[in-house]
Order: C-alpha cells, then structure tokens, then sequence
C-alpha cells in the first residue's frame, strides 16, 4: 500500500465499480478510512446503460473499476465527463488483500 495512492483517494471522492465493490468501500472504510463516494456492483454487460444512468448521478472526481471487459466500455463513458477512471483489476477481491484485512471478510 502506497502512502502516496492513499492519500489520493483520501483527497478526492471515489467510485467504486465492481461485482465486489461494496467489500472493498467496507475495506477501505475499515483498514484506511476511506469512505467512498459511492459503490455500483456489475455482474453482467446487461447492466451497462443502467450503470452509466448511476454514474451521471453521483459526484465524484475518481471512479475505481474492476468489471473485467466492463471496465473497457465503463471507462471512455467516466472519462467523456472529465472524470479519472483507473481499471484496478482484481484488487477488489479480499483474496488479494493483506492477510489481516482479508481474514476478517
């Protein structure tokens, strides 16, 4: 864990997007004191344009996306409103997380 990655997202308000994404806002809440600007499960591509409706709906300066092949479409469509998207893989999923952190999902 970066003390420079943590700090930005302590800075700005973040967007997490992902079939696991309310885990990882409770982890970050939990183990860095984040709290998130919000937090979209994706399960399927079928959710796409109702996710992008939420999106509109929410504030935030950075969104976190980690939606396999959904994060390629979800990405362009943050950035056309001048919004940072980082693709972050698998990061949400606890199995990647230090050990103390996962351990007590």
């Amino acid at each position: 864990q970066s003390n420079e990655f943590k700090l930005l997202l302590k800075e700005h308000q973040v967007l997490l997007i992902g079939k696991l994404s309310n885990v990882f806002a409770d982890y970050l809440k939990c183990y860095l004191g984040i709290s998130p600007a919000g937090s979209i499960t994706i399960d399927h591509y079928d959710q796409i344009i109702q996710i992008e409706k939420m999106i509109q709906n929410i504030s935030f300066d950075i969104a976190l996306l980690s939606a396999g092949s959904n994060a390629v479409i979800l990405a362009p469509f943050i950035a056309s409103y001048n919004k940072v998207a980082l693709d972050i893989g698998r990061a949400m999923n606890p199995r990647l997380w230090p050990k103390s952190a996962a351990s007590s999902e």
